[in-house]
């Protein structure tokens, strides 16, 4: 899709899937909310070094805030999500 992920783990057989979800929420004009902070590791593994990292001084908080209030303000409940998708 354009974007560099370094030598992050990308799931290959998953980004069509994204792209046709990416197209379809653009084409219903809604917004698609992705997570905007991240943890990071020095390896793949439980004994990895761990951060987060995040556009937010408060850990986790944007992506929280951000997901609470599209949430909280629609009229769909989490367990009906699968069902339009």
């Amino acid at each position: 899709m354009g974007y560099s992920v370094g030598k992050s783990m990308v799931e290959e057989d998953m980004i069509e899937l994204a792209d046709t979800l990416m197209k379809k929420a653009e084409e219903k004009g809604v917004k698609l909310i992705l997570p905007t902070d991240v943890v990071l590791a020095d390896k793949f593994d439980n004994d990895a070094n761990t951060a987060i990292a995040s556009k937010c001084a408060a850990f986790l908080l944007d992506s929280y805030h951000e997901f609470h209030d599209v949430i909280d303000s629609s009229r769909t409940t989490p367990f009906e999500i699968k069902s339009i998708m």
